[in-house]
């Protein structure tokens, strides 16, 4: 197939300087922790996934959950016992898990007991100076729409010296059974968001953007940009309308499914990490040097907006269904508090 250019219209917009909010600091005890998950299932109960490489048992990985809103913070007692290293919960009592060996667990009662819904496989590394080797599946990341369907993935990776195999995984029934796909992406996944469990989005480490119809049990990648780098998150509010960031301030937007991308340059140009939208008009970006934006009109002008810590990245934007914004990152956990 031969590839043609998306238009990528540029529009060159300030990130001003008025406040509309203020992001605080919450204390969960792990200054040092990378937090490579948050995931609130209501305004009360949410878990968040870290790692520290400190952690006994656990290859330095840590769960801890909220049950007041992330005004506090508790370590999850049993995640050493069971060898578990990342958590995904869709209601306060269904949850899913991958264990230290890239087995995926579940749970129905909230995290208290725990049973295996499959064992990893086996993939391969291919080398170009030397035999190939079988590894675990790399399995890394959960994400689930809703009870019944959700996705597992990992791998992927392209180096000048080994080629990994990518896996991805696919559910419709709450986990009792998992379909391996056969791995769409060009290199490994940086990307993934799904408008409900039909209509998706995923963008690889070689700046590729995908799009399934079918709840990823097949992609179509959309025609290559050259002006377009990695894209490090996709967010969409409707079927049409969309967002994607990526390095040096990079912000795009499209109306019409992604044929099309619309540029927003923004005054700060730092490493974007995140992007999430309550609405069509009000959403954030957030990424390198505690950098968070925020919009009201669709993007059409963005403001800068106070974090309370500095030099933070920022890797995660969550919004909780009373419209409570959080913000995680590299040894940082931010709420937006409105003035």
């Amino acid at each position: 197939m031969v590839l043609r250019a998306l238009l990528c219209l540029v529009l060159l917009t300030a990130c001003k300087t008025q406040k509309p909010g203020k992001w605080v600091a919450v204390d969960f005890g792990r200054p040092d922790s990378v937090i490579f998950e948050l995931n609130f299932v209501s305004d009360g109960i949410g878990w968040m996934t870290t790692w520290n490489g400190e952690a006994k048992g656990t290859e330095g990985w840590e769960v801890f959950k909220t049950t007041d809103g992330g005004k506090s913070w508790s370590l999850w007692a049993k995640q050493a016992e069971l060898k578990i290293k990342y958590t995904y919960f869709v209601t306060d009592k269904l949850g899913w898990a991958l264990s230290l060996k890239n087995d995926i667990l579940h749970t129905t009662d909230g995290g208290e007991s725990w049973f295996v819904q499959r064992t990893a496989g086996k993939s391969k590394v291919r080398y170009k100076d030397r035999p190939s080797m079988e590894v675990i599946e790399p399995i890394n990341q959960l994400y689930f729409v809703s009870p019944r369907v959700g996705w597992a993935w990992g791998g992927g990776k392209k180096e000048d010296s080994f080629e990994q195999e990518g896996i991805f995984l696919l559910t419709v029934d709450g986990g009792k059974t998992w379909h391996r796909q056969k791995y769409p992406f060009d290199h490994e996944l940086q990307a993934i968001f799904f408008l409900d469990p039909d209509i998706g989005w995923a963008s690889d480490r070689k700046a590729g953007l995908f799009r399934t119809v079918d709840g990823g049990s097949s992609w179509q990648k959309e025609p290559d940009d050259i002006r377009r780098p990695p894209i490090t998150d996709i967010f969409f509010t409707d079927l049409m309308h969309g967002w994607i960031v990526g390095p040096d301030g990079y912000t795009a937007h499209t109306t019409d499914g992604g044929k099309k991308w619309l540029r927003v340059r923004l005054q700060k140009r730092s490493y974007l990490r995140s992007v999430a939208f309550i609405d069509s008009s009000n959403g954030w970006v957030a990424g390198e040097d505690s950098t968070i934006c925020r919009t009201t009109d669709g993007g059409q002008t963005w403001s800068m907006e106070e974090v309370e810590v500095k030099q933070a990245t920022i890797t995660k934007l969550r919004i909780l269904p009373s419209g409570a914004v959080w913000a995680a990152g590299n040894g940082v956990l931010l709420k937006l508090q409105a003035e």
